[in-house]
């Protein structure tokens, strides 16, 4: 024989015939058991299932009680890998190739000798080691396919597909599905769903996270142990894709996260440095301005009988006036971290930090409209602070108008108090951000904080000043600030 020590069970209930086969299979160094009835010889096959599967069934095609085409049937179901060899008489051909059809694996027409009954065995035992291994080929495939995903970067829906080719190949004629946590769902057509009662199941499950389950119904016998091995393979691979799947989303989303805060720093870093540089800046662009409009002046003693020259002149004066009152916006903004108060009209603070970020406003195709009251009284705060807080809050609620929108900006007396209104009708934020929104403001770094609303915050407590934020879908979002005046 090619192999030693070979399990074969013999199934013939002529006692000679049997204990001839007993004898010569024992003399070639197999294993061999015998019996004369079918039943008995399938019973005897689920008992080695327990313990120690036969390799090879031998039968008679006629026995007593049931025949050999009925064994072969019954045995292929509880254990596909078996080898089944069909002895057959004279005249019984048709049989025996109705037997191959059924998964024999080949025939043998008595009277033969021990050297064909090798012949036949040997050449059946090396197609079932061929085909074991070509089955096993193509789980380490269907597994490597799986593993590829899993080392580059899954996607769930070819995933599932590949996971799902990958079980037809290793399990065969099987209802199966692969459920996983979230709902989502895949099975081949040979499923129902009443299976999912009594399939069996192999969970998906990584380092302690559960991700799903795979279900089979085999449609015939029990899974082999490679059968097993394959499924519990692939089980430990689609669960490592999917944990990485769901790393990779979530590092996706910080990711995204740290874009967001990247792009806050950045705005907040822009207006920082501007408060630092601006005061340097100032200095040194009065003198030469101060220059442009002596300039001016003179120009236009010199020219006075020109009209068209003078109309010239009158437009340079108001860009120089023009660029004279942005560097006094400047000035004052660079001032803003000074602990400096006085006395200043809300309505002129905001007009200067408008003018500050007219243009980034514009970019983001945000409309800027400013209303005053008509009763308004000065407060005491540090002017450059309240103008930095401002640029805050509207640079904030521009982030939020991704398509851009109105931004409603009204000074009010209400309650012998002063206040500032930002109202952007389209802007809604949900409860739970609007919550974070309403906590204590805090300059330290974490995923989702704005920096340049928590500067805003921080700089209006200082000044005695209350921020509310409501809102809400049919009114949109509105920042209120009172200034409270303290005696």
């Amino acid at each position: 024989m090619s192999d030693d020590k070979l399990k074969i069970l013999v199934v013939d209930d002529e006692e000679q015939l049997r204990d001839f086969l007993t004898a010569g299979l024992l003399s070639l160094g197999c294993q061999v058991k015998s019996t004369g009835g079918g039943a008995q010889g399938l019973e005897m096959i689920r008992q080695g299932l327990l313990k120690e599967p036969w390799d090879i069934l031998v039968t008679d095609l006629n026995l007593a009680d049931q025949d050999g085409v009925w064994l072969l049937k019954e045995s292929k179901k509880l254990d596909p890998e078996l080898v089944v060899l069909i002895i057959t008489g004279y005249g019984s051909v048709e049989s025996a190739v109705e037997a191959l059809q059924l998964g024999a694996a080949d025939y043998i027409q008595k009277p033969f000798k021990l050297e064909t009954l090798k012949l036949k065995l040997d050449r059946s035992w090396q197609a079932r080691q061929l085909g074991r291994e070509n089955r096993l080929l193509k789980r380490d495939l269907a597994l490597y396919q799986i593993y590829d995903l899993f080392m580059g970067s899954p996607d769930r829906e070819k995933l599932l597909n590949i996971a799902l080719q990958s079980l037809n190949h290793i399990i065969g004629n099987a209802g199966i599905k692969i459920k996983l946590n979230d709902g989502t769902q895949k099975s081949n057509p040979e499923w129902k769903d009443d299976y999912e009662l009594y399939a069996l199941q192999a969970s998906l499950e990584s380092k302690g996270t559960k991700h799903g389950m795979i279900y089979l119904k085999p449609m015939e016998g029990e899974l082999t142990p490679d059968q097993r091995t394959g499924l519990a393979l692939l089980a430990k691979n689609v669960s490592l894709a999917l944990q990485n799947l769901e790393l990779m989303n979530s590092l996706k989303e910080r990711m995204e996260q740290l874009e967001a805060q990247r792009a806050d720093l950045l705005d907040s870093y822009k207006y920082a440095v501007l408060g630092e540089i601006s005061s340097s800046l100032v200095h040194e662009m009065k003198n030469p301005l101060s220059a442009i409009t002596l300039g001016v002046e003179y120009l236009g003693m010199c020219i006075a009988s020109d009209d068209k020259l003078q109309k010239a002149l009158a437009s340079i004066s108001k860009s120089v006036e023009r660029l004279n009152m942005i560097l006094e916006n400047l000035s004052l903004y660079s001032r803003g971290s000074s602990d400096t108060k006085s006395t200043a009209l809300l309505s002129d603070i905001v007009k200067k930090a408008a003018g500050l970020v007219n243009y980034y406003l514009a970019g983001k195709k945000v409309k800027l409209e400013v209303n005053n009251g008509e009763y308004e009284k000065p407060v005491m705060v540090n002017q450059g602070q309240i103008q930095q807080a401002l640029v805050g809050l509207m640079v904030f609620q521009s982030k939020k108008l991704d398509k851009g929108g109105d931004l409603k900006i009204a000074v009010k007396h209400q309650d012998d108090e002063m206040a500032i209104t930002m109202h952007s009708p389209s802007l809604v934020i949900d409860q739970a951000e609007l919550a974070g929104l309403m906590e204590t403001a805090q300059m330290s770094w974490e995923p989702g904080r704005d920096l340049s609303l928590n500067l805003a915050r921080k700089l209006l407590e200082e000044n005695n000043c209350r921020l509310q934020v409501k809102s809400s879908p049919d009114r949109g979002t509105e920042f209120e600030m009172n200034f409270t005046q303290r005696h």
